[in-house]
């Protein structure tokens, strides 16, 4: 299958590519910057064109024309700020999830995309305590928290309205945990564990669900093959809580684990199952949460 990928050059996309050549696809590369994504894959059999799914000139038109003649669309392009609170931090990931979602929409349907295959984040779920949430939990829709969700919530009910469409266009929405693995945010938070800077928020006892950014891809090749039209997939592991899941890492590296602030509020607790792409996908995380340790259990089912 020819499969164009918004985002490639990103942490999903990276790991992604080799893995569609290696089950025998073809990806065309939809990417801002040229030159970055020919070293990022020399040596693969690529094709990259550029398009920047924010700028003027990206009208669903030319977006269309880039991604004609392809059977699969895989929109994994983000643009999640390392400071969430600096002003304006979400500016540019919130028009990717809305704007970049529109024309990539449009262009599939315009020339006859098969399967459209959507990232979204567990993140936005919102917070159940111990609660298992499964993928008909509603996007959090508090105004705290709308920088993170609202964006969210908006690009899933556009995807939900492609029902409408008189075009058959197979699509689904696969909300990833929180990527873990080399390349991902876990290699910053090691460090602010290793230099004795990291809080940890309240007591702890909230839940993460994480998931290594090598079965992340893994589930986008599945889909592409077995997912039917109009579904969601948490994709994740085991969900840990976040005190344990840090003191773990701090065990790893050999140094002093974090310490609590009770004064800080705990952020949302997101206990999400991955029974769905299990039983229909026939995906389950194979690596462990852990970095670089054989020896640690890996998280597979919840």
């Amino acid at each position: 299958m020819k499969v164009a990928i918004a985002g490639a050059t990103g942490v999903l996309g990276r790991t992604l590519i080799p893995k569609l050549v290696t089950a025998g696809h073809s990806p065309r590369l939809l990417v801002r910057n040229v030159f970055k994504a020919g070293e990022l894959f020399r040596g693969q059999p690529v094709e990259i064109v550029e398009c920047d799914l924010l700028a003027a000139t990206s009208t669903e038109g030319r977006v269309a024309q880039l991604i004609d003649g392809c059977d699969g669309l895989i929109h994994a392009a983000t643009a999640i700020p390392t400071d969430p609170l600096v002003p304006d931090a979400w500016k540019q990931n919130t028009l990717l999830r809305i704007r970049g979602t529109g024309r990539l929409e449009r262009a599939a349907l315009e020339v006859g995309t098969e399967v459209f295959l959507c990232q979204s984040v567990i993140m936005a779920y919102p917070d159940r305590g111990d609660k298992w949430l499964d993928e008909k939990t509603w996007i959090d829709s508090s105004p705290e928290r709308r920088d993170v969700c609202h964006a969210v919530g908006i690009m899933e009910s556009m995807m939900w309205l492609l029902r409408k469409q008189p075009k058959s266009l197979r699509w689904s929405i696969l909300k990833g945990g929180q990527f873990v693995g080399p390349g991902t945010s876990q290699e910053r938070l090691i460090e602010k564990i290793r230099l004795g800077e990291l809080v940890v928020p309240g007591d702890g006892s909230h839940f993460v669900s994480l998931v290594h950014v090598e079965d992340a891809a893994d589930a986008y090749v599945m889909a592409l093959g077995k997912a039917p039209g109009q579904s969601v997939f948490n994709i994740c592991g085991e969900p840990v809580r976040y005190g344990e899941y840090v003191d773990g890492l701090a065990d790893r590296v050999g140094v002093t684990q974090p310490q609590r602030n009770p004064a800080i509020p705990k952020p949302p607790s997101h206990r999400a199952s991955n029974q769905a792409a299990r039983l229909t996908l026939g995906w389950e995380p194979k690596r462990s949460i852990w970095p670089a340790d054989t020896k640690a259990e890996v998280h597979s089912g919840c």
